[in-house]
């Protein structure tokens, strides 16, 4: 055994009694330079975390006791007057007053979460830099901290080795701990979106720009607000993304894949919906500029050039959602057939206590709360996720000519290139994005083609039966994350393929 490794070892000829008794005398009388050297020495050890122990000093005994100790330990060092040098009277009451603080700190627990308040972190901060100009001061006193008390206080079997940490260093990690803990109160006081009224603030807008409304076909009139729309915007494509990105982290099960990609289509036609309804009004406001721009005013100039580039990108909009929705649809119908005819893999057993409506709810948890755009009822939902109604072949149909507007859309995407082209015909291009938005489109285009082919084995298969009631002669897997034949994150194409003739039934 090792005295270096543990602590517990006792020496030959050692005792007991010689090893646990100490002579360190704590009544004694001590010298102010002690008192700091001491006080130093603690800080230095609760840092480096020698003891284990669940329970400490303040589970053991109430927290009022020690902060009633510590004020009274502070008065009495302010009426010490001149009987104690000056320096050390403040480096000893710095000292005390970061303990009292350190306390009050530690003692907000949760009830932090209401007050919001680093007042007390915040001076703890601020009387670590009069103790680290004190430190020269301190005188230090070895017997108070010697292997003996340690041996008494470790619970542990064998007691752990006494850990040496610089006086440096145990000051920077509290400098740390306080600064993070003001920081995350700052995290927890945060402001955002959640108090912005955009229909309030379009209200005003529309007051100090003085917009002509647009007239509808019915006669009502109704006004663009800027703001709503930018915020709804955002918030379709922040729906559209977590449900492919649900896709990515391959959490829905094979059967839940039609209604998945249904409920990506359904928001991607919402999607397309509102951008038209922009496109209008930007339109609307583009031709009421032309008068001004007959004049050749400098506003009416400019004004047309931002006109004309919303425009662009609006179409750029279009074309990318498009090739997003046309892809969905083909897939939709894709699984629709292969569930049909039983041969899409399922992970959910008969006696499962899962349904389909208890699934709907959990994928549609996170937008509950959202009251635009509206959650589609389930029995809704299943009714466009199983294409009830629809023969094989529409549905076929529908597949198919989804899967050829899909492709064209992805090639006009990626003809459209990463950036938006200025009148110019110049781009703010970035390369390492680009060629990562190249990649991710081409990949996509990839997954169209491996769709084409699924749908094609899926025709073939359909007019290949004797009857209508025979089964197809098919066999489907849904290829893993990360796998060659995943050819996009976003987009499960399954691979189908005939089933062999010997397995046939």
């Amino acid at each position: 055994m090792d005295s270096k490794m543990d602590s517990g070892y006792l020496g030959p000829g050692q005792t007991d009694v010689q090893a646990l008794e100490d002579d360190y005398d704590t009544t004694r009388e001590l010298a102010p330079e002690q008192v700091i050297g001491i006080m130093d020495e603690l800080l230095c050890h609760e840092v480096g975390g020698t003891f284990p122990e669940s329970d400490d000093l303040l589970s053991q005994f109430d927290q009022e006791y020690f902060r009633n100790l510590l004020d009274r330990a502070i008065s009495w060092v302010d009426e010490q007057g001149d009987s104690v040098d000056g320096k050390l009277k403040e480096a000893i009451k710095c000292r005390l007053v970061f303990r009292r603080d350190f306390l009050l700190s530690l003692d907000q627990d949760l009830d932090i979460m209401q007050s919001r308040s680093a007042s007390h972190f915040s001076s703890c901060l601020s009387q670590l830099d009069p103790i680290t100009e004190s430190v020269s001061l301190g005188r230090p006193v070895p017997e108070a901290f010697s292997w003996k008390i340690q041996r008494k206080l470790a619970s542990t079997v064998p007691p752990r080795p006494m850990v040496k940490i610089s006086f440096e260093d145990a000051l920077a990690h509290l400098k740390r701990l306080c600064q993070d803990a003001i920081d995350l109160l700052e995290v927890l006081d945060y402001s955002g979106p959640h108090n912005l009224k955009a229909e309030d603030l379009d209200e005003q807008l529309r007051t100090l720009n003085n917009e002509p409304p647009l007239m509808l076909q019915n006669g009502d009139a109704t006004y663009s607000y800027p703001l709503s729309s930018w915020a709804y915007h955002q918030k379709l494509n922040q729906f559209r993304l977590i449900i492919q990105l649900g896709f990515e982290l391959s959490i829905y099960s094979p059967e839940e894949l039609p209604g998945m990609y249904w409920y990506l289509s359904h928001i991607c036609s919402t999607h397309l919906g509102h951008i038209d309804r922009i496109r209008t009004f930007t339109v609307a406001a583009a031709k009421r500029n032309l008068t001004a721009l007959a004049g050749k005013k400098r506003d009416a100039v400019e004004r047309h050039a931002a006109l004309q580039n919303t425009l662009r990108l609006l179409e750029r909009l279009t074309t990318q959602i498009v090739a997003v929705d046309a892809f969905a649809i083909s897939l939709h119908a894709l699984y629709v057939l292969l569930a049909r005819h039983e041969v899409l893999p399922t992970a959910a057993a008969a006696q499962a206590y899962s349904s389909e409506r208890l699934r709907y709810e959990l994928r549609m948890k996170p937008f509950i709360p959202i009251t635009l755009p509206e959650l589609v009822p389930f029995d809704e939902y299943r009714r466009e996720a199983i294409l009830e109604g629809d023969s094989d072949e529409a549905v076929l149909e529908r597949a198919t000519k989804a899967i050829s507007e899909a492709r064209k859309a992805w090639e006009a995407t990626l003809a459209n290139g990463a950036f938006i082209r200025d009148p110019q015909g110049q781009t703010n291009q970035t390369l390492a994005i680009e060629e990562d938005w190249k990649k991710d489109v081409k990949n996509t285009m990839r997954a169209c083609i491996g769709a084409s082919i699924a749908i094609e084995t899926v025709k073939k298969a359909l007019a290949a039966r004797r009857a209508s009631t025979n089964a197809v002669n098919l066999q489907v897997s849904i290829p893993e994350m990360g796998s060659k034949a995943r050819w996009h994150d976003w987009w499960v194409v399954p691979q189908v393929s005939p089933t062999p003739s010997g397995s046939q039934t």
